[in-house]
């Protein structure tokens, strides 16, 4: 006799064939999509989306400047030795006392056309060497006033972010009463009024701290601009004097020759014994000396310029590595606000991010959105 089998027996092995087809169906199985709450951020591609990133646009292209320029080789204009005092010479037999008084007279020109012509050629040298030390301070004050600009404006976002937050409240505040659904229109009106009035209250403050930035670096700026002209001038007075002490010194022998020359011609002795005339190898020695001297000084300020243009180079990397500092900070903390709002944490360390989706992208277009929202772009927007 066959032996029937009971449907209660058979309930378990259904039901185990009909999870297992669910189950190779996916039908029903597997839970939905949950939205990531945990995402990477690069902060530091981020960092030239930032309002100031022009500014460090600026320090950079200024650090590459001045590094060219500190490497920059400007040797001083060779200057040449003045053509030695040609004295004209007496004739053989000795001479009548026109004679004698046309060479003394002849004699006298050619010491003074020779004094006008060392004088001009000093002269000259000493404004290429005013204009050159111009030419490095001015560079330098370039450089410097840009790194002071660069500053002022970091100080100046600082004191409109606290403006800002100064007047967010009250802003948000109207906003969102206007935002309210069937409001009165008096009552709308009224709030219209007093949003406009706060957004003007806000823009004069704004133009008085901006105001206030610009005439603090027009200050600094004049009062750099006046040390460089009294660099300038005592630059140009030293090297005046060591000129006329070269002039006199020529002039003193030149008075000595004559002073010889006339004695000898009168066959009488001179009034006041003179010391011999040097010769032409001894007198171009004593120039050439002195002329190594100038050099030797003028090089000396040369180098003296490029240390400070390389310590000026050191102040802007600083510089540059504090705002960079800074930009990547503000970065960062508005990044935490907008993850706040969205429901997300962003981690900023790569060792840290693992399988994390890269977020950098989306947050580039947040960003955007976060410096210059829509009621910015338009600020009497209804």
């Amino acid at each position: 006799m066959q032996r029937k089998t009971s449907p209660i027996r058979l309930l378990p092995l259904k039901a185990f064939l009909l999870a297992l087809l669910a189950s190779a169906c996916g039908c029903g199985v597997t839970p939905p999509a949950v939205p990531p709450t945990r995402a990477y951020i690069n902060v530091d591609s981020l960092v030239p989306l930032h309002p100031g990133a022009e500014a460090l646009r600026q320090l950079e292209e200024e650090i590459r400047s001045l590094s060219s320029l500190a490497g920059v080789d400007q040797p001083l204009p060779s200057l040449s030795l003045p053509p030695p005092v040609s004295f004209p010479q007496p004739p053989g037999p000795p001479p009548t006392a026109p004679e004698a008084q046309s060479f003394f007279s002849q004699a006298r020109q050619a010491g003074e056309a020779h004094l006008e012509a060392l004088g001009g050629e000093l002269a000259e040298t000493r404004a290429r060497k005013v204009a050159l030390r111009r030419t490095e301070l001015t560079a330098a004050l370039s450089q410097e006033m840009k790194t002071e600009e660069a500053r002022a404006q970091e100080a100046l976002w600082s004191d409109e972010q606290e403006l800002f937050r100064g007047f967010s409240r009250r802003l948000f505040n109207l906003n969102v009463g206007l935002a309210r659904k069937k409001l009165p229109d008096k009552e709308k009106e009224e709030l219209q009024k007093a949003l406009r009035q706060v957004e003007a209250e806000q823009e004069a403050a704004l133009a008085v701290v901006r105001q206030k930035s610009e005439q603090n670096l027009a200050a600094l700026k004049k009062q750099k601009l006046q040390k460089v002209e009294d660099l300038l001038a005592r630059h140009e007075a030293e090297l005046r004097a060591e000129d006329e002490a070269v002039l006199a010194e020529h002039r003193s022998r030149m008075e000595a020759e004559l002073s010889t020359a006339a004695a000898r011609l009168q066959k009488t002795p001179p009034a006041q014994p003179a010391p011999p005339p040097p010769t032409p190898s001894a007198e171009s020695r004593s120039l050439a000396r002195q002329l190594s001297t100038h050099r030797g000084r003028a090089q000396a300020a040369v180098t003296g310029s490029k240390k400070a243009l390389l310590a000026e180079l050191e102040k802007l990397k600083a510089a540059r590595a504090r705002l960079w500092n800074a930009l990547r900070e503000e970065v960062k903390a508005a990044l935490e606000e907008i993850a706040a709002d969205r429901g997300l944490i962003f981690i900023f360390d790569p060792a840290q991010a693992q399988r994390l989706p890269d977020y950098t992208d989306r947050a580039a277009a947040w960003l955007k959105d976060y410096w210059q929202p829509p009621d910015a772009r338009t600020p009497n927007a209804q």
